[in-house]
């Protein structure tokens, strides 16, 4: 009888710790999902910023000879260039 209680107690436990392992197994997949939708992220902002630095430099340097340049903008730009 006694066995059979422990027995009883045993396999509650290890139902329970089961069900732990599968939630733990399940956020260390979500983590991994996070890191590459970050990295993603992380990836798309960087060649935005390139895109834009490029742009930036391009006006700068009067690459655009057909479009007027405004005035206050040109200041603008030249004092984050200097």
């Amino acid at each position: 009888m006694w066995l059979m209680r422990a027995n009883a107690g045993l396999t509650v436990k290890n139902a329970s710790l089961e069900r732990s392992v599968a939630a733990y197994q399940a956020q260390a997949e979500q983590a991994a999902l996070a890191r590459d939708v970050e990295a993603a992220r992380a990836a798309r902002f960087a060649q935005q910023s390139a895109e834009m630095a490029a742009k930036i430099e391009t006006i700068l340097t009067g690459g655009i000879p057909d479009a007027v340049l405004d005035p206050d903008l040109a200041d603008l730009l030249n004092s984050l260039r200097d």
